[in-house]
């Protein structure tokens, strides 16, 4: 860790990370998003970038230095998990320095991406989901439930914001979930608070859009041009090639999900 985290620094960018800043020049400079520059993705990665430029500086260090924050907050998330379905510390610690060195060994085009902002924020969900156990049963505790379950829609919504199919996993964790079996409030008790949550985020981030007037042109691209993208890249036949090449051997990794699944399960 002492080696990579330097080297991690140092990398440089993807093109889709520039891409993300110049939309942010872009915008500061009076122009429109998704107009006079190209995007066919939500904001919320342009909200990151906006944030780290404005805090940190356009160095690459900075935005790579909030990803490697990013992630280890993730690895930690997972660690800590690791101890609650009951493996050693020891074993927790193997898994994060496992899954840093996975992080330092991967391509560029892996690192200061949206999926693993993504993931960070849907673990803290899980975090949120997890720490308002405790007060399942107790009626005394209601508000603080409400709250809680209100802040992990939230975090599910800002999610939405990076990459919208997060919304798969988060009703896998919803339906994984078991409250009522441990003596607490059933499931549907859930919805109201998460639905909420997600919806106040999801509402903020329309009247943004709508306050600086790119949600027409973000409403064209992705009812008129989207589609046509998404079958030029299905046409494409080295596409599966292409990723095999660039992300592996790391890409085998996702055939073993449905063994942990599985395994997980019973």
């Amino acid at each position: 860790a002492v080696v990579e985290v330097p080297l991690t620094l140092r990398r440089p960018l993807t093109a889709d990370c520039v891409l993300f800043d110049l939309e942010w020049r872009t915008l500061c400079r009076g122009g429109m998003l998704y107009r006079d520059i190209f995007q066919t993705n939500p904001p919320g990665t342009l909200w990151i970038h906006a944030a780290v430029r404005t805090l940190l500086g356009p160095g690459s260090e900075a935005l790579r230095a909030v990803d490697l924050g990013l992630m280890g907050t993730a690895i930690g998330f997972l660690a800590a998990w690791t101890v609650r379905l009951g493996r050693s510390r020891n074993v927790a610690w193997l898994l994060a320095l496992l899954l840093l060195w996975l992080y330092g060994s991967q391509s560029i085009w892996c690192q200061c991406q949206r999926d693993g902002w993504m993931l960070s924020l849907s673990l803290l969900a899980m975090e949120v989901r997890w720490r308002r156990g405790p007060y399942l049963g107790a009626p005394q505790s209601l508000a603080r439930w409400r709250m809680l379950t209100f802040l992990e829609g939230c975090l599910w919504g800002c999610a939405v914001w990076i990459k919208p199919f997060v919304m798969v996993p988060a009703l896998a964790v919803w339906l994984a979930d078991r409250p009522a079996s441990a003596g607490g409030r059933p499931r549907a008790a859930e919805l109201p608070g998460l639905l909420a949550g997600g919806l106040f985020i999801g509402g903020l981030g329309l009247w943004w859009m709508v306050a600086i007037g790119a949600w027409p042109w973000f409403w064209e691209v992705n009812t008129q041009w989207n589609g046509d993208y998404f079958a030029a890249r299905r046409m494409s036949s080295g596409v599966l090639l292409a990723l095999m090449v660039q992300f592996g051997p790391w890409f085998l990794l996702n055939l073993l999900a449905p063994c942990v699944l599985w395994l997980w399960w019973r």
